[in-house]
């Protein structure tokens, strides 16, 4: 797994044999924890959804490829 910066400044998460991108920095940023109510929540602003979306997305995809791959479940019960 590789990260790098491109030339936006956003963050790449290389992950062969696909390539996963989301700006997590940019998430940080851009999240706040608010009192609602009786109970806290994590809110981020309405123009990061499809960089949440994507960080999701690499997430589904590193468990597809990478965490549940045979050799690796294998590897994980020795």
């Amino acid at each position: 797994m590789i990260e790098s910066e491109n030339r936006k400044g956003s963050r790449i998460l290389d992950v062969s044999p696909k390539t996963v991108t989301f700006d997590y920095h940019r998430i940080i940023q851009f999240s706040r924890v608010i009192p609602v109510g009786e109970e806290t929540q994590i809110c981020i602003r309405d123009k990061e959804s499809n960089n949440v979306y994507d960080m999701f997305h690499a997430r589904r995809v590193l468990h597809r490829t990478a965490y549940k791959h045979r050799v690796v479940q294998i590897i994980d019960n020795m």
